[in-house]
């Protein structure tokens, strides 16, 4: 039941997307890109939370964890002004591939009526946090035409061990609503992330 009102959730919020001009008009939780990420939580907090995984410290990630909301969590990309760069929506599935394959199916056909005109990129990979090689990604990117996009992704974690610490991971499979700013997919690019 869950499952069925979360994509009901995810449909009926992507609906309110048809009348956006650009990115920036779009919202996950009342938050959007282009937001100074200080007007919903401390300073204090994010400095204390706050995690750099970019080679060059332009950048830095920080998430939080949501109760009594659609999504399980929320995945932010902030600039050292603390603008958010990229903002993305979780939910996460205790290793059910398959519901997150079909939730993000839904949703690629709703993001897919609202931008007609957005070039379309589906990938399948393995994700580079993984040096096993066994936890895969599976996306669809919307790029819009001012640059900006719109990602939808699955993550299929298996157990592994991490390169630097040597402690055992094993995440969730998890469903990433995503949005990114142009100058975020920028340095993403120059990044070679």
């Amino acid at each position: 039941m869950k499952i069925l009102l979360s994509i009901l959730i995810l449909t009926f919020s992507l609906q309110s997307w048809s009348k956006a001009d650009d990115i920036r008009d779009f919202e996950i939780e009342g938050i959007s890109v282009g937001d100074n990420v200080l007007n919903y939580y401390s300073k204090d907090y994010i400095d204390k939370n706050k995690g750099y995984i970019y080679k060059n410290k332009k950048y830095f990630a920080f998430y939080k964890s949501l109760s009594n909301s659609m999504y399980d969590g929320l995945e932010f990309h902030l600039s050292s002004d603390y603008i958010i760069q990229s903002l993305a929506g979780k939910i996460f599935f205790d290793d059910n591939i398959v519901e997150c394959h079909k939730k993000m199916n839904l949703i690629e056909k709703e993001v897919s009526i609202l931008f007609p005109e957005a070039t379309i990129r589906k990938q399948n990979r393995k994700h580079r946090a993984d040096p096993s090689g066994k936890s895969t990604i599976k996306d669809i990117a919307f790029f819009l035409k001012s640059g900006e996009a719109i990602q939808v992704s699955c993550n299929d974690w298996s157990k592994f061990k991490n390169k630097t610490t040597g402690e055992i991971k094993d995440y969730s499979d998890e469903l990433k609503v995503s949005l990114y700013t142009s100058v975020f997919i920028d340095f993403l690019n120059e990044e070679n992330y």
